[in-house]
């Protein structure tokens, strides 16, 4: 497989990781605007696991071990190299960003159902968040995944971007796969509810619970520094992002 030399990131994606003990149900990931730039931020709010970051290579066979109906599982080779968080181990990722500039980060999400065992191999949930990192460079190529390849363990949902300023909530409710993008995605923000009930409140001014931590709460306060945000300098942008991470950590 020939090595692409060229310097593939244009766009600049910061992943940034805040551990703070908490529960496990408070994770929230956003993506702010920064003069035609996306800078990502994740808060990883769960105290049950330190977590470890993992460099992958590309060019390295790789495969699952659920086989689909047909009896068939899935093998590939990574094609982008990446830098994953991990709770699991190597290969079993909960976010990360490749060097195509793709970027992804898990939320737990109490709705999810994935689809029943069909001809499609399986992949669970973190193997299949490196499957993505592996494989595919824009949004566009990580909605086609569900295609070939099946999620088979998950009570999670997604947050996905690329280099292209493109970004996806991914959900898997009731056995499909349901994804919001471009104008279905008013903002590139999750936390742990769905992600159309979260954006309902947000866009009506529902009323909401008071608790800080709740999902919606969460979601509309990020909705809201992100509508607020004046670019300035890099690093005026990336305290920025950090702020926001602070003011919605558990």
């Amino acid at each position: 497989m020939r090595k692409n030399k060229k310097a593939p990131i244009t766009v600049l994606i910061g992943i940034i990781f805040l551990l703070f003990p908490g529960a496990i149900f408070s994770c929230t990931s956003y993506a702010l605007n920064h003069m035609g730039n996306l800078i990502f931020g994740t808060n990883y709010d769960n105290s049950f696991a330190p977590g470890l970051i993992f460099v992958n290579k590309k060019n390295v066979e790789k495969s699952g071990w659920e086989p689909g109906t047909n009896g068939k599982v899935a093998r590939w080779v990574s094609k982008y190299g990446s830098v994953t968080f991990s709770v699991a181990g190597s290969h079993l990722a909960w976010a990360g960003m490749n060097e195509a500039g793709l970027v992804i980060s898990t939320m737990s999400l109490a709705e999810t159902k994935v689809s029943a065992p069909d001809e499609r191999p399986s992949l669970v949930s973190p193997l299949w968040v490196q499957y993505i990192l592996d494989t595919c460079s824009t949004v566009e190529e990580a909605l086609e995944i569900d295609r070939r390849i099946r999620n088979s363990d998950t009570r999670d949902h997604y947050m996905v971007c690329d280099r292209k300023g493109n970004g996806a909530a991914l959900e898997f409710v009731d056995g499909k796969l349901l994804y919001h993008t471009r104008e279905t995605l008013p903002v590139k923000a999750l936390a742990n509810g769905l992600y159309s009930v979260c954006a309902y409140h947000w866009k009506r001014k529902a009323p909401i619970s008071s608790n800080p931590y709740n999902s919606i709460n969460r979601f509309i306060r990020v909705a809201q520094m992100i509508a607020s945000y004046q670019p300035g300098d890099i690093k005026s942008a990336i305290d920025y992002a950090f702020k926001i991470l602070k003011s919605i950590a558990h």
